[in-house]
């Protein structure tokens, strides 16, 4: 059987939409590099919001490899979170796309070269398409969660469009 390339990432603080961004940025960059397992350190992760973990949905499900399965473990391997980080994933019903472990996060290290990815900022549009994303992934996950968060993606979704056509008319002259 083929190894996995593995990663490691450590959340620390705040997992929230102003963060999800970065974090999204981060996972793209290392499956460019061939990386298609992540093991998440949330031992000092304070509080996570529901787009951080739309986002962690979003890729957890994404193109998995077929090495991957449920019989042969999950894309993400989220280590030691705390009450309140099981207790959001379980309401949001995404925590079965996960696999859950209170280890030690050393014990679920890969070897190889550690690198602190220190946090960038963000234009708030950025946020907000990441914002949109995250939830329209949950909605589609469980029809509570479409009713759950139908007004937040509407308000996203038009949010968005009033700038795309502010934009356009800006670029091509038109005063309003």
């Amino acid at each position: 059987m083929e190894e996995t390339p593995i990663a490691f990432l450590k959340v620390i603080g705040r997992a929230t939409a102003r963060e999800a961004p970065g974090f999204a940025q981060a996972i793209e960059g290392m499956q460019s590099r061939g990386v298609c397992q992540f093991i998440v350190d949330l031992s000092e992760c304070l509080t996570m919001d529901s787009t951080f973990s739309g986002k962690l949905v979003f890729f957890a499900l994404a193109d998995l490899p077929p090495q991957l399965s449920t019989e042969n473990g999950r894309r993400f391997v989220l280590v030691r979170p705390n009450a309140a980080v099981i207790d959001l994933l379980d309401t949001l019903y995404v925590i079965e796309f996960f696999t859950i472990t209170h280890a030690d996060a050393r014990e679920a290290l890969p070897t190889g070269e550690v690198r602190e990815q220190p946090a960038t900022a963000v234009e708030k549009s950025a946020i907000n398409e990441c914002c949109l994303d995250a939830h329209r992934v949950l909605s589609q996950l469980h029809p509570k969660n479409a009713e759950k968060f139908k007004d937040v993606v509407r308000f996203l979704e038009e949010d968005l469009a009033s700038k795309v056509s502010s934009a356009i008319q800006t670029a091509v002259g038109i005063k309003a």
